[in-house]
C-alpha cells in the first residue's frame, strides 16, 4: 500500500478523532456511494479451453469479457483514523481475547494492494500487522482458497470446489467444520453474520442452520450497502464479508494492471466504510479487524497455478494485542480459521491443520503446524494384484453381469481387446502394461484407447472401470468422453478429473449441464472404482465410488432430451478428439460398458466379482 502524506490533513483528522473519539470508537464517517458497476461475480471460466462448467473454475481461469467500472464511490475524507492515533482505539485492556471479529476477503486481491493507494488500510493498520507474502490455496482458485480460510485445512481435505460450493450444501456434521461453526458450538448466542458477492460462499461453504445472517448481492456496490444497513442495527460477534469486484477486473484486464489496482482503491473506500461504522456504534475497542484475499492472479488475467503473483496475498490485522509494526512469519490462508479462534479465546478443532503465526500477536510463537492424519484409507486403494478369473472358473464377470448386457469388457491383460463382443478398438499414443487390480492394466500417461462403435443414440447406458491416478493440477484430463471438452458445450459427455472430483459435463451444441462428484480423500493413494451410470428414462446421472450407493443428480430440464451423442466412439483418457492439452496422469484395469443402467443391485454384484465386502 502506498503512504499517504498529507501532514495537514492528519494534524486535522488527529484533531477531529481527539474531540469525536474520546472512547476511541469514532473514526471518520464515510460515504461510499453506489456506482454503476457490471456485477463482478460472473463465474470464472478457463483458458485457454472453455469446458470448464459454467459455475465451476478449473485449474486455470481465463479473463472475464466485461471489465467492471472502476470510479470511487465519493468520500468525506481520504483517510480514516489518523496513523498516530490506533492506539486510542485499540486500548490494551490485559485480556487477550476479543468481543468481536470481523474478516474481509477480496477476491483476486493478491497481494497488490501494495501497488494502488489504499489510504483507508494504510490508516488502519497502520499500527497493525501486515504481510504481503501470506500463501493461498493450491490450486490459486476462489472455493478452495475460501474453503481453506473459512475450515482451517487445505483443499484436498475440505474438499470444496467452485462447482460443489456452487450446488451441494456444506455437511452440517463434517469433522471440518467452519470457524462459524466452532464459534457457534462454543457460543450459542454469538451474532454471526456473513456478506458476499459470490454467492457459493454463503450457499456451500459456510454451513446452514447456524443461526448466521447471509446476505448476497449482484455488485460489491450493493453490498456494501448492506453490510452498512446491517450495522446500524446489530452488533455481529463475528461477520465475514467477501468483495469480488476485484476478481472481475483482474480476469478482464489483468491483475496488477490499472483497471485492476483502480478497483482496489476503490474497494479500500468499502473497507474503510466498515470500520468507520463499526467506530460510529462504538463497537471498535475489542474488535480483531482483517484483511485478506482469496487467492492473486496473473497479467494475462487468470489464476489457478502456482507463480508469486497467484498464491502471494495480504494479510493484514488490527486490534488491541496485534504486534504494532509486525510481519506474520510463514502464514497459509487456512491460518486465517485459526486466528479467528484465537481471538475468541477458543481451541481449534483437531482435524484443523491451521496455526497462529509468529509476528502476529504480542506474545504469541507459532508451534507446529497440526498434521491430519487420513483414517480409514480404504484397503482398495493398496490392493495386490491378483489374477482375472478365468471364463469357467465360475467367478466370471458374466456369472455377475449377464453377457447379453455387456456392451464390451476390456480386462486389459496386456492389450486392448474386447473379449466379450470383439468391439473395435482403436489406440492412441504409448500404452504402457503393468500390474493391475485383476491381471494387468494400462497405463494412459500419453496414451488412450478407444471404443469405435460407442454410440448412445438416446439409450442409457454405464462405464465401469478401476483407476489409479496420479495428483496433479494440470487441467480436467478426460477420463472418459464422446465429446470435444474445448467447450462444454458441445455435444456428448465427459467425465474429467481434477483434484479430488470428478467432473461430469454433458452438451447439445447450445446448453451445457456440469456437476462435481466428490473422490475419497485417500483417491491418490491407489486404486479406486468408478461407476457411472447414465438413466434416460430416469434423467439422471449417478456415480459409484468403490461400489458405495449412487451420488445421483438429475438432468436438467434444458438437457432432459439430450440423446448424448457427441463424436462417435468413446474415449479413455483423451476426450472424443483425442487432442485435448491435458493428458490423463492414471492407470486404467478393467473397463467394462453396460448396454443400460446397471441398478444398485448391480453394483453389489460387481463389488463380489471383485471380492470386494
Amino acid at each position: 500500500m502506498k503512504k499517504i502524506i498529507a501532514l495537514v490533513l492528519v494534524a486535522v483528522m488527529m484533531t477531529l478523532a481527539f474531540a469525536s473519539c474520546g472512547d476511541g470508537n469514532q473514526p471518520v464517517d464515510t460515504n461510499p456511494t453506489e456506482t454503476n458497476a457490471p456485477a463482478t461475480n460472473a463465474p470464472e471460466t478457463e483458458a485457454p479451453e472453455t469446458n470448464a462448467p459454467a459455475t465451476e473454475t478449473p485449474a486455470t481461469e481465463a479473463p472475464a469479457t466485461e471489465a467492471p467500472v472502476t470510479e470511487a464511490p465519493e468520500t468525506e475524507a481520504p483517510v480514516v483514523v489518523p496513523a498516530t492515533n490506533t492506539d486510542a482505539i485499540y486500548k490494551k485492556d490485559g485480556n487477550t481475547t476479543y468481543e468481536r471479529v470481523i474478516l474481509i476477503g477480496v477476491d483476486g486481491g493478491g497481494a497488490f494492494f501494495n501497488q494502488t493507494d489504499t489510504p483507508y488500510m494504510d490508516a488502519i493498520f497502520a499500527n497493525g500487522a501486515v504481510t504481503y507474502t501470506c500463501q493461498s490455496s493450491t490450486p490459486t482458485i476462489s472455493a478452495q482458497a475460501w474453503g481453506s480460510m473459512l475450515h482451517g485445512v487445505t483443499p484436498e481435505i475440505h474438499r470444496l470446489s467452485n462447482g460443489i460450493a456452487e450446488t451441494i450444501v456444506y455437511d452440517p456434521e463434517s469433522d471440518f467444520p467452519s470457524s462459524f461453526r466452532v464459534v457457534r458450538e462454543a457460543n450459542p448466542d454469538a451474532v454471526l453474520a456473513s456478506f458476499s458477492t459470490w454467492n457459493p460462499i454463503n450457499f456451500g461453504i459456510i454451513e446452514e442452520n447456524l443461526g448466521v445472517h447471509k446476505e448476497t448481492a449482484d455488485e460489491d456496490a450493493k453490498l456494501i450497502k448492506k453490510i452498512l444497513a446491517y450495522l446500524d442495527d446489530n452488533a455481529p460477534n463475528y461477520m465475514f464479508v467477501q468483495f469480488d469486484d476485484g476478481d472481475g477486473a483482474g480476469h478482464s484486464e489483468g491483475y496488477g494492471a490499472p483497471t485492476h489496482l483502480e478497483t482496489l482503491t476503490r474497494l479500500d473506500s468499502y473497507i474503510g466504510a466498515i470500520f468507520n461504522k463499526l467506530g460510529e456504534k462504538g463497537l471498535l475497542e475489542n474488535t480483531l479487524f482483517i484483511v485478506s484475499a482469496d487467492h492473486g492472479g496473473t497479467p494475462g488475467g487468470s489464476h489457478g497455478g502456482e507463480s508469486p503473483e497467484e498464491k502471494n496475498i495480504i494479510f493484514a490485522a488490527a486490534g488491541k494485542t496485534v504486534v504494532n509494526g509486525g510481519e506474520p512469519v510463514d502464514m497459509q490462508i487456512r491460518d486465517i480459521a485459526g486466528v479467528v479462534l484465537h481471538a475468541f479465546g477458543l481451541e481449534q478443532p483437531e482435524s484443523w491443520t491451521a496455526l497462529v503465526p509468529s509476528g502476529l500477536f504480542e506474545g504469541v510463537e507459532a508451534g507446529e503446524r497440526p498434521v491430519y492424519r487420513l483414517e480409514g484409507e480404504s484397503e482398495l486403494r493398496s490392493h495386490a494384484t491378483e489374477p482375472t478369473p478365468a471364463v469357467d472358473s465360475g467367478k466370471y464377470l458374466t456369472d455377475y453381469i449377464s453377457a447379453d448386457r455387456i456392451f464390451a469388457y476390456l480386462p486389459l491383460d496386456g492389450n486392448t481387446v474386447d473379449v466379450i463382443n470383439d468391439s473395435w478398438i482403436a489406440e492412441g499414443g504409448k500404452l504402457y502394461y503393468v500390474d493391475g487390480y485383476y491381471g494387468q492394466a494400462c497405463q494412459l500417461d500419453d496414451g488412450n484407447v478407444e471404443i469405435e462403435e460407442f454410440i448412445p443414440m438416446g439409450e442409457s447406458f454405464s462405464v465401469s472401470l478401476w483407476i489409479k491416478a496420479n495428483y496433479s493440477e494440470e487441467g480436467d484430463p478426460s477420463i472418459f468422453a464422446n465429446k470435444r471438452w474445448e467447450n462444454g458445450r458441445n455435444p456428448g459427455f465427459i467425465l474429467s478429473l481434477v483434484p479430488y472430483t470428478a467432473r461430469f459435463n454433458v452438451g447439445n451444441g447450445s446448453d451445457r449441464m456440469d456437476y462435481d462428484f466428490a473422490l475419497p480423500m485417500d483417491f491418490y493413494q491407489g486404486w479406486t472404482h468408478l461407476i457411472l451410470t447414465v438413466d434416460l428414462d430416469a434423467k439422471t446421472v449417478s456415480l459409484s465410488v468403490d461400489f458405495g450407493e449412487y451420488k445421483t443428480v438429475k438432468i436438467t430440464d434444458e438437457l432432459k432430451n439430450c440423446l448424448f451423442v457427441g463424436v462417435p466412439g468413446l474415449v479413455f483418457g483423451q476426450d472424443g478428439s483425442k487432442e485435448y492439452g491435458n493428458a490423463l496422469p492414471a492407470t486404467i484395469d478393467d473397463v467394462i460398458v453396460v448396454n443400460g443402467a446397471l441398478t444398485q443391485a448391480d453394483v453389489d454384484a460387481l463389488a463380489a466379482y471383485y471380492g470386494v465386502k
